[in-house]
């Protein structure tokens, strides 16, 4: 979970944490009770370099899939598992 910016339209800035995957969804504000679309946070964008800020706004609707391989067991490994004996 991650803590994100909110503006009620009413009552201005509120933090409310969510899960990343529900970052886009509109927040109660905690004062009024009205659905508050998410803000971008001032003090982030004040530090943030110019190709940081594109690459969160790239990946706010479409967040980028990782991959991984994995890894291949070592020879004369018990399967990969190299504290297993080898039952």
């Amino acid at each position: 979970m991650a803590l994100y910016d909110y503006r009620c339209v009413s009552c201005g800035v509120f933090e409310a944490w969510a899960p990343i995957r529900e970052c886009a969804e509109r927040r109660p504000c905690p004062q009024c009770h009205q659905a508050s679309a998410r803000t971008p946070s001032s003090i982030h964008l004040a530090s943030a370099s110019s190709a940081l800020y594109a690459r969160e706004e790239r990946c706010r609707h479409e967040p980028a899939s990782l991959t991984c391989k994995v890894p291949t067991p070592e020879a004369g490994a018990a399967h990969g598992r190299p504290w297993m004996l080898g039952h």
